[in-house]
């Protein structure tokens, strides 16, 4: 009820961004600078590469010199790449597949790490600080392409995990202390206007400004305080009328598929993260859902100043004009990063005209291809190629394809970095990078949890009763079974007991005495063996609960949900 009453006042966006702007030290945001960013692995040539027992073997012996190397090539999936994420401008990141898209936000989100077979060189600052400096799970988000939920839990009691889970009690806290400092403020100026000020205030309209300040503030505390938020963000997403709806998954009918989608973002929303990205979130959704969802993630992001980044691929032109910025990969490089309306001007510069009909995401993705490169050449580009209009007929490109660029990957880099937009964010990046005592202390997270250990190991126990209290029927089953079975089991074993004490020693040493030890021994051995059998086969059924919720742990164990 509470956060209907805050929605149903319109315009929330910019109200919580005055209350947030007000707190001590100011709105908390993330500006990312990333410089000379480069990742490298070991590809495997051949049949090493197959996932077989003889070659798992071979990997781990071959560090004490058993085995020689495998035959492995180097292949490096970011090449120099260098670019800023600033705050309250929604970032798309456009390139063919294959582009590095997806490894690019999960090590600007820490999710990658460095191994043996994976190298990755270059600088990454949050606020001017490197990313072993603070935790960068708790401080960026990632939502990746698949939609990991467990299937029994509603859209609200998801949501309301993670919330639990990333809000640390500091923040509420602080919010709380900002809410109330700007209520007394308020109270002073309402008390001043008393004073012979109201005619002044009444014809300004202040007074009443300031009333209706004061009653959302008042209204923002009770959220806080009652916990709130989780309802705000699902509110906001437009998940408001499933919230007791179940996730669902293929054997459990639950929420659609944009709705899971948006769930999988509110999970990372509710907590307090200011950078979030996101990779490839219109998988499986249509055009009118993947606006709807873009569309909610820019209210945010403008409203609250937060730095998000999203990976599409092939986004619909009216999608493309919801976003501020655009960064475009190929090949693992950078070829132009600066506002979306900048971007088609860029390729023109090269010769490349986007028809009038194009979708122009699909031809920033085509323009790095040799077949794309010669639709959309320009006269004078064919020109200087020594190439005419029937060189680039439709049917002889699909009769004989080309393999070269008319202007290569490497020329188009070096052209975008001599732009306007280039050059400002060298300039930015080499000589005037971003100022860590600007920083809001409240931007980046230094602990690895938001809560002590112990409460979020009752959180998880709760969540836990909650799902066998779903699937009571499964359990009163096996409490059925395990009751049957031993009842079973004592009837054959009931004659299982301690033979008598020997009086005397030489009665201890017989024969009879020793064959009847021998003889309930025997029986006591078959049954330690029977029960570890009937333990083993009866938890056989549980596997399949256990890897069906294996991803969503995974998932919140990267997210430093809670210690594993």
């Amino acid at each position: 009820e509470v956060a209907k009453e805050m929605l149903a006042g319109g315009d929330v966006h910019e109200r919580l961004k005055e209350v947030f702007r007000n707190q001590p030290g100011g709105l908390a945001r993330v500006e990312v600078e990333y410089h000379g960013l480069t990742v490298e692995t070991d590809g495997k040539m051949g049949s090493s590469s197959n996932p077989t027992v003889w070659n798992s073997f071979k990997a781990s012996m071959m560090p004490f010199g058993f085995f020689k190397q495998d035959d492995s090539v180097k292949v490096k999936i970011l090449d120099g790449v260098s670019g800023v994420l600033k705050p309250g401008r929604l970032t798309l990141v456009l390139g063919p597949p294959g582009s590095g898209k997806s490894v690019l936000l999960q090590t600007l989100s820490g999710r990658m790490r460095k191994g043996r077979r994976l190298r990755i060189d270059g600088s990454i600052k949050y606020n001017g600080e490197g990313i072993d400096e603070f935790v960068v799970q708790r401080t960026a988000g990632y939502v990746d392409q698949y939609d990991r939920h467990i299937p029994n839990l509603t859209v609200l009691e998801t949501t309301q995990f993670a919330a639990k889970c990333q809000i640390p009690n500091e923040n509420v806290v602080h919010l709380l202390a900002g809410i109330k400092e700007q209520m007394h403020a308020l109270h002073g100026k309402r008390k001043s206007s008393k004073n012979g000020m109201d005619e002044a205030l009444a014809e300004l309209g202040q007074l009443e400004d300031a009333n209706d300040e004061q009653a959302f503030l008042e209204l923002l505390e009770k959220a806080v305080l009652s916990g709130a938020k989780p309802f705000i963000i699902l509110n906001i997403l437009g998940l408001g009328n499933v919230l007791d709806t179940f996730v669902g998954d293929e054997n459990l009918r639950g929420v659609s598929g944009g709705e899971k989608k948006r769930v999988t973002s509110a999970e990372v929303m509710v907590g307090p993260q200011w950078a979030i990205f996101m990779d490839e979130i219109s998988t499986g959704l249509d055009s009118a859902t993947t606006y709807s969802v873009v569309q909610s993630l820019r209210n945010a992001c403008h409203s609250f100043e937060r730095t998000i980044a999203i990976s599409l691929l092939q986004p619909a032109p009216e999608v493309m004009e919801l976003f501020d910025d655009l960064l475009l990969l190929t090949d693992g490089k950078v070829i132009f990063h600066g506002p979306v309306r900048r971007a088609l001007p860029f390729f023109a510069s090269l010769g490349f005209d986007c028809p009038t009909r194009k979708d122009p995401g699909s031809f920033l993705q085509e323009v790095t291809s040799p077949i794309g490169q010669r639709l959309y050449a320009s006269a004078a580009l064919l020109k200087k190629h020594g190439l005419s209009e029937e060189d680039r007929a439709f049917e002889k490109l699909v009769a004989d394809p080309p393999t070269g660029l008319l202007v290569s990957v490497d020329e188009m880099r070096r052209l975008f970095w001599e732009t306007e937009e280039g050059k400002e964010i060298m300039l930015q990046l080499e000589e005037h990078p971003y100022d860590k005592a600007k920083g809001n202390p409240h931007s980046l997270a230094r602990t690895p949890y938001a809560r002590r250990g112990s409460l979020l190991s009752w959180y998880a126990f709760e969540r836990q009763m909650l799902l066998i209290k779903r699937d009571k029927a499964y359990y009163i089953a096996r409490c059925i079974q395990a009751i049957v079975m031993g009842l079973i089991v004592s009837s054959f074993f009931a004659s299982v007991a301690p033979p008598p004490v020997p009086t005397t020693p030489e009665e201890a040493q017989s024969e009879e005495y020793l064959q009847a030890v021998y003889a309930q021994g025997r029986k006591v051995l078959s049954l330690c063996v029977l029960s570890i059998i009937y333990l083993s086969m009866s938890s056989m059924p549980v596997i399949g609960f256990v890897f069906n919720t294996k991803n969503v742990f995974y998932k919140h164990r990267e997210n430093k949900f809670f210690p594993p």
